[in-house]
Order: C-alpha cells, then structure tokens, then sequence
C-alpha cells in the first residue's frame, strides 16, 4: 500500500485543527464550575412575609415562566404534525420533541419532588440542551447538599454531573 505523504499531512493537519476547536468550543461555551464554586444570586426578600407567601415568588414564577415556554414550544410543534404540507419525515421529528417533551416535563417534576425530600422548602428544575439548572430555596448550600442534589438531578435524567448546576435562593 501507497501513503502519499502530502495527504497524511493533510489528514494530521485536519484532525489536529478539528480537534482544537472541539476543546476550544467545549471549555468555552461550557466551561466546567466546580460544586464549590456555587455563589448565591442576590435575591431580597420584601418584608411582611416569607418567601413562599411573597407575591413575587421566584419558584412559582419560574414554574409558570417554564410552563408558559414549554406551552408555546408545544403548540408550535402541534401545528407541524398536523400541518399537511409537511412530509412525513418532519411531522414525525415534531412527534420525538413533543415525546421528549413530555418526558423532561415529567423528569423536573420528579426530580422537585425528591430534593425537596432531602429537606429543601422548593426547588425549581430546568433542562436546557443537554444541562440542566436545578434551584433550591435555602440559606446556603453545603458542598455536600450541592453534590447530594446534583447526584438526584444526574440520575433521573441521565445527564452527566459537568453538565448540571446547582443554585440556591433564600
């Protein structure tokens, strides 16, 4: 067998530049944030009541705020398996999301209900492409209890622990 030595540089060339923008790209759009780097958002809370009395309440308007967006996404994905001059290829692509839909709907909802098993007052969880933001009512976060519900929110969904962050609000 014939290597030509100018298309193996080619080729080494192309894999060495492929793969530097690969890690450039993923170190910078997603770069890593340890579990003891969390900061807390600045976040008052109105005097005259407790945080899940508040009228502005974070976590039940992120919720509402979510449902709202997943609300449109879904009716616009409804429109597209029934719109006729679609082929069949993109009405069944539209019928996946609104599958994957329902089952991250459903996934947030479960992964709530357990943190706040583990003694948390509320928390609200997000799915973004491939992460996920999970936010807990509380003072403060322990490393521990960051991990404990990072740990909850890589289980149910199957995301890797690099991929999720953890916040808190009082």
């Amino acid at each position: 067998m014939i290597i030509d030595k100018g298309m193996l540089v080619r080729f080494v060339a192309t894999v060495i530049v492929v793969g530097a923008v690969g890690y450039f790209t993923m170190y910078t759009l997603w770069p890593p944030q340890p579990v003891s780097r969390l900061e807390p958002p600045d976040t008052t809370i109105p005097v005259g009541g407790t945080p899940a009395q508040t009228e502005g309440d974070y976590f039940a308007e992120h919720r509402m705020e979510r449902d709202r967006e997943r609300s449109a996404r879904l009716e616009l994905l409804k429109n597209m398996m029934n719109n006729p001059h679609l082929d069949a290829a993109a009405r069944a692509t539209a019928q996946m999301e609104i599958i994957n839909a329902s089952t991250r709907r459903e996934q947030e909802k479960q992964i709530e209900r357990l943190i706040m098993a583990q003694g948390f007052a509320d928390a609200v969880v997000v799915f973004g492409e491939g992460n996920a933001v999970a936010v807990v009512r509380a003072a403060s976060l322990t490393e521990g209890e960051a991990l404990t519900i990072a740990e909850t929110v890589c289980n149910i969904s199957g995301l890797h622990l690099r991929n999720v962050r953890v916040r808190f609000r009082k």
